[in-house]
């Protein structure tokens, strides 16, 4: 076994994982992206991954935690993503229609300002 520990596709097995020695000393940084799927800016919850078999590849694409990944996710209609997206915008209501929200957003944006 190599000095590397091996981690499996949970939530406990992971947050074990000690961060290296110049990370405690790191400055601050920060990375923002976003699109469309900021407008809903919904993902199933990160501590529903403990649930999903890692085997049922199906099941990790319909409920992946991560918001940027809305618009996959809304196209199974048994997840999460569905449901919220039927509940809160209209079984008909097409996810390219979050670009023209998005886009319109985009004439008060001051990056600048953000940073």
């Amino acid at each position: 076994m190599s000095d590397k520990a091996l981690y499996q596709p949970t939530a406990e097995s992971l947050s074990s994982h000690e961060v290296p020695d110049w990370f405690l000393d790191a400055k601050f940084g920060i990375f923002i992206h976003w699109g469309p799927y900021s407008i809903p800016a919904f993902a199933p919850h990160k501590l529903a991954i403990d649930k999903i078999d890692p085997a049922d590849e199906k099941q990790g694409f319909a409920n992946t935690p991560y918001a940027a990944w809305y618009q996959n996710t809304m196209l199974f209609e048994d997840g999460a993503t569905a449901r919220y997206h039927a509940e809160t915008y209209g079984a008909d209501y097409p996810y390219e229609r979050f670009g023209e929200a998005f886009n319109a957003s985009l004439s008060g944006w001051d990056p600048v300002a953000w940073a």
